[in-house]
């Protein structure tokens, strides 16, 4: 492993999430940010709502975008983000397990709820081990809705979550009284990385600009599947 990701190996490891400078190049977004583009401008993309269907998107996610386009794996980001995830899990034997792009307008006020990924996976599992990768195509301001979270949470058990919304494809939870939260803003090119109970959440993106990010998840493979409490 590459000495530059000592210090985020160990955050990661302490506080269950961290960032990573640099770990994309310019080449890698604009790679990435036009698959993006055309898997969106694709006739048959399913668009998921984060936020609630109102009319007006409030927040968009789209899944599967490596099927799509499995050139990604082609870009220096995910040969590192891969080569991080494997020193984490300690395993050389991962593989991709899920991936998504989100979507945030400009001008919106609806923050992503705080949640656990982990909630999104089956309770009986053989999947349990991921590390989740979160990487903007460009700069991200805590204005624009970067990633918060709340330390050391990784440890916990999977809590109680509940719909957004009546038409929102997407779960929250509450944050407890007294939670310290970490806001994460990044330049174009670093990547914030977490681990699946980590309570994590973004605020709304108040500025002009869209906010995108590019998620994807690598995970070990158990010889039997887990139950996760």
């Amino acid at each position: 492993m590459s000495f530059e990701f000592d210090k985020s190996l160990r955050d990661l490891t302490q506080d269950g999430f961290a960032v990573v400078e640099d770990i994309a190049t310019p080449k890698d977004i604009d790679v990435i940010r036009q698959i993006v583009r055309r898997v969106l401008a694709s006739k048959d993309v399913t668009f998921r709502e984060l936020g609630e269907r109102t009319g007006t998107p409030q927040i968009q996610e789209v899944h599967d975008i490596f099927a799509r386009a499995p050139e990604i794996q082609e870009t220096d980001f995910f040969g590192r983000a891969k080569d991080f995830s494997r020193s984490f899990l300690r395993s050389a034997d991962v593989l991709i397990k899920f991936d998504h792009v989100i979507l945030k307008p400009p001008m919106s006020n609806r923050e992503t709820a705080w949640h656990q990924d982990a909630v999104y996976a089956p309770r009986f599992d053989r999947f349990q081990r991921r590390v989740h990768w979160w990487l903007p195509l460009h700069d991200v301001t805590v204005e624009q809705g970067c990633m918060r979270y709340v330390p050391r949470t990784h440890h916990s058990t999977r809590m109680k979550h509940v719909a957004v919304g009546p038409t929102s494809d997407a779960v929250k939870t509450f944050l407890l009284e007294g939670s310290t939260v970490v806001e994460c803003p990044v330049r174009v090119g670093s990547a914030c990385v977490h681990l699946p109970k980590t309570l994590h959440s973004s605020g709304p993106n108040t500025t002009q600009l869209p906010r995108e990010a590019y998620i994807l998840q690598f995970a070990v493979r158990t010889r039997l599947p887990r139950l996760d409490f």
